[in-house]
């Protein structure tokens, strides 16, 4: 029986800016971070010889981790900034007290979103906001105020 989500990540091009930016812009923890190799890694993944540069990042204290994957080997294909309508592309959804405060910093940290928050619902007297943007490497980030 499934018990709950465990992880989630990306595929990234350039390691070091990515957990860079997640760790110093975003504000997540570095938890845990290896390489990944052989054929254990062969056999989960299915390419021969693989060679893997891994980061978890997450908060302390929660149990979700983000995964940031660099393949050494096979190189990774395409060229990321997947369009948001397109299938199979995935974005990472974050929660914030307050959006406006938050987009403002994030913005001056050169951080490139679609525009500016917007109105998610009303709840009770409270206006709730939602914001969508992209990291370096044109991943989809969300962020809705809590």
């Amino acid at each position: 029986m499934i018990q709950g989500f465990n992880h989630a990540g990306f595929v990234v091009r350039d390691y070091d800016r990515m957990v860079a930016f997640y760790r110093d812009v975003i504000g997540l923890e570095l938890q845990e971070e290896f390489i990944a190799q052989g054929e254990n890694m062969t056999q989960r993944h299915g390419f021969p010889d693989i060679d893997l540069r891994i980061a978890f990042l997450g908060w302390p204290g929660d149990t979700f981790r983000f995964e940031l994957t660099e393949y050494k080997n096979p190189p990774p294909e395409g060229e990321g900034n997947p369009p948001k309508n397109g299938i199979g592309t995935a974005h990472l959804a974050f929660t914030v007290e307050d959006l406006r405060e938050m987009y403002e910093d994030l913005k001056d940290k050169g951080m490139r979103f679609v525009g500016p928050p917007v109105l998610r619902m009303m709840v009770g007297d409270r206006i709730r906001y939602v914001v969508h943007g992209r990291d370096p490497e044109g991943n989809w980030l969300e962020f809705m105020e809590t």
